[in-house]
């Protein structure tokens, strides 16, 4: 019985990293959703919809939100911006 239970209470986290390497492999940027940080990671679902992993302390919290695909020239001008800007944040 201590087994099984020792499995029940480690094993979510085993899953929650596994699904979230396995996939989530774009950024918030990508879909449009600004104010996130670099460990935040976008799953799509459809086409317009996504889950965003966010990690926490105990895991990683899931949230589904909008998705609006960018292009890769909308992601390369933001890029650019952001090499003009003279704080480099």
């Amino acid at each position: 019985m201590y087994f099984l239970e020792y499995n029940v209470r480690h094993g979510e986290g085993a899953l929650q990293e596994t699904l979230f390497f396995s996939s989530f492999h774009l950024h918030p940027r990508d879909c449009a959703i600004p104010g996130w940080t670099r460990d935040v990671w976008v799953a799509r679902i459809d086409d317009c919809h996504a889950v965003l992993a966010e990690q926490t302390a105990k895991g990683y919290l899931f949230r589904t939100v909008k998705c609006e695909m960018q292009t890769t020239s909308v992601l390369k001008r933001g890029v650019m911006d952001r090499l003009k800007l003279d704080n480099y944040q």
